[in-house]
């Protein structure tokens, strides 16, 4: 993680100091080059190159874009789009090349395994869905009333000119402007910005595992000769969560009423 921080940082500071942008080819070229140039090293240091790719992406997309051209910044985004969807169709294609040589070579107790994986990804998936989306939701309303008390006070204080009304409002700014229940609710401003159940409950639903899972699995390490385990029962969750709840995506939210 740090590494990919590190390394999205340092290629803004080299955009940042040596500008490319009247060379868009050689801008791009070396761009893409050096993105990639984290996951190598990670590799090499026996480290996630996954999880490294994935923070220098985040970084380099919150200050490296910026140092850019917007040709080049344009063109980048096609050029990894393509590379992004060109990778996880080969994944798929593995896996749909794999699917049936691997589950039939495994018995009964290994099923048992990879369904107890998949039930264990469901409660995983709403023990860090409902948690965030209620203190999502609570900052949300607590900075939106805040907001509103402020103003409320800048307004009234513009039009007051003694010292005494500058007072008032200001304990009665402690005691608080909302009452309890207007703490409550989410001001209709921001409404859209508020996670109401029914989108939880989808965000929880469509949890859907794939390529990514799959590529970790495959490069899991064989120390104690477990891999063979680790994908399949990665398999069965990606297999499971596409078909499953890919296929009733719809139906949920149609139930939901999304």
């Amino acid at each position: 993680m740090v590494m990919g921080l590190v390394a999205g940082m340092a290629i803004a500071l080299f955009l940042k100091v040596v500008d490319m942008r009247h060379t868009p080819l050689l801008e791009v070229s070396l761009f893409f080059l050096v993105m990639y140039l984290p996951f190598f090293t990670a590799e090499l240091m026996g480290l996630s190159g996954i999880v490294t790719i994935l923070f220098t992406g985040i970084s380099s997309r919150r200050y490296a874009l910026y140092n850019l051209s917007e040709m080049t910044e344009e063109t980048v985004d096609h050029l990894f789009r393509l590379v992004a969807h060109l990778a996880e169709t080969a994944i798929f294609l593995e896996l749909g090349l794999c699917v049936f040589p691997v589950c039939l070579k495994y018995s009964r107790h290994h099923w048992i395994f990879a369904l107890w994986a998949v039930l264990c990804c469901w409660i995983g998936r709403a023990l860090n869905v409902y948690p965030l989306r209620t203190l999502y939701n609570h900052f949300l309303r607590k900075k939106e009333n805040e907001r509103h008390l402020q103003e409320a006070f800048d307004a009234r204080l513009s039009e007051s000119e003694s010292g005494d009304y500058r007072h008032e409002i200001g304990h009665y700014g402690q005691k608080g402007y909302m009452s309890s229940d207007a703490m409550t609710l989410t001001p209709a401003t921001r409404m859209d910005l508020k996670i109401r159940d029914n989108t939880a409950h989808m965000l929880w639903f469509s949890g859907l595992r794939g390529a990514v899972a799959y590529a970790c699995a495959k490069t899991f390490p064989d120390v104690f000769g477990n891999r063979s385990v680790i994908v399949f029962t990665t398999m069965i969750i990606v297999l499971f969560t596409v078909f499953v709840f890919g296929c009733t995506t719809e139906i949920a939210l149609n139930f939901l009423q999304i």
